[in-house]
């Protein structure tokens, strides 16, 4: 069954005629209130599926905040493909471990692929490890950021 249209414009958008910020407005106005509760209750939930899926993160405990635990763990194992790169501490490690979390992407697929190299030794699955080479723009990169923190 097809919807009707709203207006006679296909790209028609509502834009009200004025608007005003209100400060602590969650407290003062019921909606705004309301609106507040919903995005909290929503990330949560999106925290929580991120969780089942990345559970080294801890997202079902810091809930996306920089808290000292999630920073710590970043820095230890790198950022997931699902974290910001604009929250500073992920930003500033993009060089480095951005090519850590392909090679462990690809070290999973080596574990995948366990039941073709039975019997092996691991030294022959190490082989087909790829090599992830950072680009010319990464290493111009942490050669700048090493030269920085030697000043």
């Amino acid at each position: 069954e097809r919807m009707p249209r709203l207006d006679a414009h296909p790209k028609a958008v509502w834009k009200p005629n004025s608007v005003q910020a209100v400060i602590k407005g969650d407290a003062l106005v019921p909606s705004i209130a309301a609106a507040s509760v919903l995005a909290k209750v929503h990330r949560d939930r999106l925290m929580d599926e991120l969780h089942e899926k990345y559970p080294i993160y801890g997202f079902d405990s810091h809930r996306g905040y920089g808290t000292a635990s999630h920073i710590k763990v970043l820095k230890k194992i790198g950022f997931s493909p699902v974290h910001r790169t604009s929250f500073a501490p992920v930003n500033e490690l993009r060089p480095a471990k951005a090519s850590a979390f392909k090679v462990a992407r690809a070290a999973a697929k080596i574990v995948a692929r366990k039941g073709k190299d039975e019997g092996k030794p691991a030294a022959a699955s190490a082989k087909r490890m790829p090599v992830i080479k950072l680009t010319t723009k990464a290493k111009a990169k942490a050669k700048a950021k090493a030269k920085a923190k030697a000043k």
